[in-house]
């Protein structure tokens, strides 16, 4: 897909996306340092599948545990995360 940089200011830049042009704004952070004004973006977007499932499989967890509050049953809290 391709974009293009509209313009710039502060932190941020406008985005034209695609055919359409539609308007996104970014931070300048997303993009490449040497990014100005009027230039044009090869933009690839990829699904992450192992995240995906990652996510669902957390949010599953989470409404099972609430389920399982709501019925009063004991729920074992989940070893931390460092």
């Amino acid at each position: 897909m391709k974009a293009i940089v509209e313009r710039m200011g502060g932190e941020y830049a406008v985005v034209l996306l695609g055919q359409e042009q539609y308007k996104i704004i970014l931070p300048l952070s997303y993009l490449p340092e040497e990014i100005r004004e009027r230039d044009v973006l090869d933009i690839d977007i990829n699904i992450n599948r192992k995240l995906t499932l990652q996510r669902l499989q957390r949010q599953s967890h989470r409404l099972k545990e609430k389920v399982k509050r709501a019925r009063g049953e004991k729920v074992l809290q989940a070893p931390s995360q460092s």
